[in-house]
C-alpha cells in the first residue's frame, strides 16, 4: 500500500525499497510492494511493521472504532498513531497491557506510559508508533483522529501465518 508516496508495509520476503526503488522504475510493483519513487528509512519500515503488531493486539484484546494513521509527513514526534476503544477503564487498562506486551515480543519497550490510572485515555509511546486508547466519553470530546483528518489511513494487515478463508 502507498500513502503520499510512502510504502507503509513490507511483507516478509520483500525487497529492501533501497533495493527496490533502484532497480525498478517509480510505482512499479516490487515484491507485493507499490512503490512509488520513495524510499523509506529503515526506521520507518520498522515502525510501520510494529503498528501492524500493536494494531493486530488491540483488535485481539477487542478494541473498538481502531485506527491506524500514518502521520510521518504530518508530524515530526512520531511516524504512526494507532487511535482505539475500550468500552471501560477496566478494558482500556487491559488493552493497554496487551498492546505493551505485544511490543515486548516484537523487540521494543514502551517509552512513556500515561493515564493508566484513570484508564479514559492511556497513551503508549514506541517511538515511531503513539497508541491512544480511549474510553468512549472521552474520545469523542477529544476527537484526535479528526485532528490528523489529513494523514492517510492504513489497513491492519493479517498476521503473516494466519490463513484467510476464501470467500463462498
Amino acid at each position: 500500500m502507498t500513502l503520499w508516496g510512502r510504502t507503509a508495509i513490507l511483507a516478509p520476503g520483500d525487497k529492501p525499497l533501497s533495493d527496490a526503488a533502484e532497480s525498478e522504475p517509480a510505482g512499479a510493483d516490487v515484491g507485493g510492494a507499490d512503490v512509488v519513487g520513495a524510499d523509506l528509512s529503515s526506521a520507518t519500515v520498522a515502525g510501520a511493521t510494529l503498528a501492524q503488531v500493536l494494531a493486530r493486539a488491540a483488535l485481539g484484546g477487542k478494541a473498538e472504532a481502531m485506527v491506524l494513521l500514518d502521520v510521518s509527513v504530518l508530524s515530526s514526534l512520531t511516524d504512526f498513531y494507532l487511535i482505539a476503544t475500550g468500552t471501560s477503564d477496566r478494558h482500556v487498562r487491559a488493552l493497554a497491557d496487551r498492546i505493551a506486551e505485544a511490543g515486548r515480543e516484537a523487540g521494543t519497550r514502551v517509552r512513556h506510559r500515561e493515564g493508566e490510572r484513570e484508564g479514559r485515555w492511556v497513551l503508549l509511546d514506541f517511538g515511531d508508533v503513539v497508541v491512544h486508547l480511549f474510553d468512549p466519553p472521552t474520545r469523542e470530546f477529544y476527537d484526535i483522529v479528526q485532528l490528523w483528518a489529513d494523514a492517510p489511513r492504513l489497513e491492519v494487515e493479517p498476521e503473516p501465518d494466519d490463513e484467510v478463508e476464501p470467500a463462498p
